[in-house]
């Protein structure tokens, strides 16, 4: 998923050309503490990276840390954060909003308000030839269900 070819890093690297531009950015997998991050402007020749900025970072929890993944990127900056994350049912999934949106909360009251936009996307552990994605974006203190805006036209 989050590897060159795999649909997180190739999701990225469509956001990255649509937003950054062609060639002014770099995907990198691993990178930095980060399972995904988008780096720009993109990294030359003499790996000169501490030249770029993030401009999107993602964690991908696996299991059920949410409050570990959510404080990683509540602490770095960058326009866009992302945590792909996954639940056994509709109660875990309220749970681990939750969760973030203390985390969220907590960190904006210590350090102020961030002007990034945070999604947090979650799939149930089971599922057949393709998950069902629940989307949320953070806005207004709050997690607003987007789940329904992404397959209108």
């Amino acid at each position: 998923m989050l590897h060159k070819g795999g649909v997180m890093f190739e999701a990225a690297s469509d956001w990255a050309e649509e937003n950054i531009g062609p060639r002014k950015y770099d995907v990198r997998g691993e990178w930095r503490k980060f399972d995904l991050m988008v780096i720009s402007p993109a990294i030359g020749p003499a790996n000169d990276w501490w030249r770029s900025a993030p401009r999107l970072t993602l964690e991908h929890e696996n299991n059920d840390d949410t409050h570990v993944e959510v404080w990683n990127l509540a602490c770095w900056q960058s326009p866009l954060k992302v945590l792909v994350t996954y639940h056994q049912d509709q109660r875990v999934l309220e749970h681990k909003l939750r969760v973030a949106s203390e985390v969220l909360t907590t960190h904006a009251a210590e350090v102020g308000p961030s002007s990034s936009e945070f999604l947090f996307m979650s799939a149930p552990r089971t599922f057949g030839s393709s998950p069902q994605w629940s989307s949320f974006e953070w806005a207004s203190s709050a997690w607003n269900d987007i789940s329904m805006a992404e397959s209108k036209p």
